[in-house]
């Protein structure tokens, strides 16, 4: 080193410089500056000159060789690892939507079972209070015929009371029949 007046020169770079020897961009030299980082740092007339040992000081290390350029199989690796991972998730979703279309189907087919029972028992009634509707029926034709009028005792004179609460769809059916004289 040379020296003037016995006080050595140390290297001082530029703040392009010193972001391109140290592998960094100029906003973070300019950031590292601004903050006081490199204390000794002067101001030129159009740039600044940042003394090598302040860059050290601050955690900055130049001229390091770069690191090597990762091998082809390597980034090939990368991506398919990249693309098999994409595969992973999407396959996850498409199972959790089809586990949600299994349990919608199952409901589904739930709620028409229900309703089927539901059809069979209402078919199953309106089968038997036709049945009871043709009994009637049958029984009044039967019982209006002049010999089976002959044969039936004079009414009272007085009419049996009719209970005024009749239980149940079919109670209430065959009361009102009865009420009018079936």
């Amino acid at each position: 080193m040379s020296t003037t007046d016995d006080v050595p020169v140390r290297p001082s770079w530029s703040i392009s410089e010193a972001a391109r020897r140290c592998g960094v961009s100029r906003a973070t030299i300019g950031r590292h500056l601004a903050k006081g980082k490199f204390p000794d740092a002067v101001q030129t007339e159009t740039s600044w000159a940042i003394p090598l040992d302040n860059l050290l000081a601050a955690g900055f290390t130049p001229d390091r060789p770069a690191p090597p350029d990762p091998a082809p199989e390597v980034l090939q690796q990368a991506e398919q690892l990249r693309a098999t991972d994409e595969l992973a998730q999407r396959l996850r979703a498409a199972e959790d939507a089809l586990e949600r279309e299994r349990e919608a189907r199952a409901a589904a087919e739930a709620r028409a079972d229900r309703v089927e029972a539901v059809d069979v028992v209402k078919d199953r009634l309106i089968a038997q209070l036709e049945r009871q509707v043709l009994m009637l029926e049958a029984g009044s034709k039967h019982d209006a015929s002049p010999a089976a009028v002959a044969a039936q005792p004079s009414p009272p004179t007085e009419a049996p009371p009719v209970p005024q609460h009749r239980r149940g769809l079919l109670g209430r059916t065959l009361g009102g029949l009865l009420d009018r004289g079936w």
